[in-house]
């Protein structure tokens, strides 16, 4: 019975492909979508012909936009690549993708850590089926869970595999993903204090592969600076625009408020951002709103459709990240032309050049968030100094040409060496 139960599941998976049986006729049309990529650093480039995308994740998250970003890049070009993406679930990464003409696929990521072997040997050859349909020139695992049953199919067809590294997760989980296996062709991750901590937990097997560091970016045509002093005459408008994750010390901006607010001068405090691991978060940071007496101050926003509209209502955005990978929120806060406060914790300190254009603080040093913000809200002119300089910062350092033209290059090296 178990046999036929597999052959069922079996056949159920691979009906889904016979509408990517005419993937080869399928025509993907060029969009710009608005977003300034500067065509001219990609021209000179070969953009490989086919590509395929795989999300571990179904919303959109940091490491999702990122993602996005680069197929809005690679689709503003004047040769675009054929792509297509899988992601694990339906949700608003697969409606943005439909949307936009792009063929896309649901599979439950979640199952390569089955222990049912039938299980197992029906996602191997769901991954194999589209990789013998669509034959992608490369593939980008956005983070190592979704590279981990497509690394024996692709490199039995011998497609090259990116695997990006958004976050660093336990040695454990690592060993696991990649328990004898072989590795992808190339790893990216989003900074250089994140590719130090990978080195560690890889030990020896890392160094025998190529580890890259590519920043993350943003579209500064969404993005645009909104170059103004706070007024004194209306609220001081300061936000975290973070997941609702634990990490991204929520309790110490609320804290933070709570000094801001002994003041009794105009804040208004905005926290934008859902759970999207669906801890309980939320209802938690009310509780303490209410424990702190501040929460009459606080405004929780929950999931925005548009993150730089969230950010341009804001005049400061804080970070209080225990750890950061790299801080998308801070390139994009800079961008939009406002000064960001945050701890100095892993990729952040790449950004910011402390005192110049945005703040660090000592990680924990609540007190010290809250003298900075004040400090910034009181002084227009140095306000407007380092918004400035941020919004130049990340034109010159974390712009999505940049990016997309570093990943390019990265996929086209993984495609000769393979």
């Amino acid at each position: 019975m178990a046999f036929f139960g597999y052959k069922r599941r079996a056949a159920l998976r691979l009906s889904t492909l016979k509408q990517f049986s005419c993937i080869e006729s399928i025509k993907v049309v060029s969009v710009f979508c608005g977003i300034s990529v500067g065509a001219s650093i990609l021209d000179s480039r070969l953009i490989p012909e086919k590509i395929l995308f795989v999300s571990h994740g179904a919303e959109f998250g940091g490491g999702e936009r990122s993602l996005q970003l680069l197929i809005e890049g690679l689709r503003g070009q004047k040769s675009p690549p054929l792509i297509a993406l899988v992601v694990p679930a339906k949700g608003a990464l697969s409606s943005w993708a439909e949307s936009e003409g792009i063929t896309t696929f649901v599979h439950n990521i979640s199952e390569s850590k089955a222990q049912d072997y039938l299980t197992l040997i029906t996602c191997f050859f769901w991954w194999f089926a589209i990789l013998a349909m669509f034959r992608p020139t490369v593939i980008h695992a956005n983070d190592p869970s979704a590279s981990r049953l497509l690394i024996l199919p692709s490199r039995t067809l011998g497609i090259p595999m990116v695997c990006h590294f958004r976050f660093i997760q336990s040695q454990e989980y690592y060993r696991w993903v990649f328990k004898r296996l072989p590795l992808p062709n190339f790893f990216v991750t989003v900074s250089f204090d994140s590719r130090d901590k990978l080195e560690v937990l890889f030990t020896k097997r890392m160094r025998t592969i190529d580890l890259e560091v590519v920043h993350n970016a943003v579209d500064m045509g969404k993005f645009e600076p909104d170059l103004k002093a706070p007024d004194g005459a209306r609220n001081f408008n300061v936000g975290i625009v973070a997941n609702l994750q634990k990490v991204k010390g929520h309790e110490d901006f609320l804290k933070m408020a709570q000094l801001l607010l002994e003041s009794n001068e105009p804040y208004a405090f905005h926290v934008v951002g859902t759970d999207l691991q669906r801890q309980g978060r939320l209802s938690k940071l009310q509780k303490m709103t209410k424990e702190l007496e501040i929460s009459n101050h606080v405004t929780f926003h929950g999931a925005v459709e548009n993150v730089a509209d969230a950010i341009k209502m804001l005049d400061i955005v804080v970070c209080p990240s225990h750890e950061e990978p790299f801080g998308r929120t801070v390139i994009e806060a800079m961008s939009s032309g406002k000064p960001v406060v945050a701890y100095a914790v892993g990729g952040i300190v790449e950004i910011i050049s402390s005192g110049y254009d945005g703040i660090l603080v000592d990680h924990g040093s609540i007190s010290t968030l809250a003298t900075s913000v004040s400090s910034l809200c009181h002084d227009k002119t140095e306000y407007l100094k380092v918004a400035e300089r941020g919004h130049l910062k990340v034109a010159a350092e974390f712009s999505a040409s940049t990016y997309v033209a570093k990943m390019t290059d990265i996929f086209n090296r993984a495609i000769r060496e393979k």
